[in-house]
């Protein structure tokens, strides 16, 4: 009779568990409540599937979820275009807090209640979905992206075929299950001295302000940025003097520009 307790019991906990665990594919951006309805610390996971409208595909390319209020990367700039006005502050916002997609689709975020969620997909092939509000529990949301036309892909090669051919390149090698590390120091090539503000861009990925995901130089010349294995960075992008590559691995780069 105990056992049969004990297996009753074993049944009832592994069906919660898997309750709490499901991850069924919806037909648009769609809330599942979990029963687990925020952390120790008070804060909430999100998790889900990343799907292409009407398949279970994953989406191309590299796909993040970004806490909109939130940014890993912002920097003051206010001295440098305002001659140290302490109003009308100017704000580089460079990068959100996020987190990739895995090359499955899966994510995962743990954030604050009631912070602002917004998935960003590869540009050139999908639709922007609405951001996502009202966070206040953690639950399992489940996106379904929908294709833009083929003619924004074809316009691009139109308009620079070798942006069309890097941003190829991009699609076939890119791994958002690995993210490297890039660092390194900027000089000035004349005097060589620390270049501050130099601009280091991840090429084909946005932040939610809708510029490109970017770092920018410290007064020391230093930056570091994470970024999936095999993207594309640009540094010093509205310069003649731009340097552009992509990281397989850890890298340091120092650059006299």
């Amino acid at each position: 009779m105990k056992t049969k307790i004990k297996l009753t019991a074993y049944l009832l906990l592994s069906f919660f568990l898997l309750a709490c665990q499901e991850n069924k594919p919806l037909t648009s951006i769609e809330q599942e409540h979990s029963s687990c309805q925020e952390n120790l610390d008070g804060s909430i996971t999100i998790q889900g599937k990343v799907t292409l409208k009407g398949s279970q595909k994953a989406p191309l390319g590299v796909t993040s979820m970004n806490i909109v209020n939130k940014w890993t990367f912002s920097k003051d700039l206010t001295k440098f275009v305002k001659e140290g006005s302490p109003t009308n502050k100017t704000i580089a916002y460079g990068e959100n807090k996020r987190v990739f997609l895995n090359k499955d689709g899966y994510y995962k975020i743990t954030i604050s209640k009631n912070d602002t969620l917004m998935l960003i997909p590869t540009p050139y092939l999908y639709k922007q979905p609405k951001q996502i509000t009202g966070l206040t529990k953690s639950q399992i949301i489940n996106i379904e992206l929908e294709a833009l036309p083929l003619e924004v892909m074809r316009d691009l090669e139109k308009r620079s075929s070798s942006a069309y051919a890097t941003f190829y390149n991009y699609l076939k090698n890119v791994n958002p299950d690995s993210l490297v590390t890039v660092s390194g120091t900027i000089y000035k090539a004349k005097t060589k001295e620390p270049s501050e503000n130099i601009y280091i861009v991840s090429n084909f990925s946005n932040n939610t302000m809708g510029s490109a995901t970017h770092h920018l130089t410290d007064k020391y010349g230093q930056f570091t940025i994470k970024t999936p294995k095999n993207s594309s960075l640009l540094i010093n992008g509205i310069s003649p003097n731009s340097f552009s590559f992509t990281p397989k691995n850890d890298t340091i780069i120092n650059l006299y520009l």
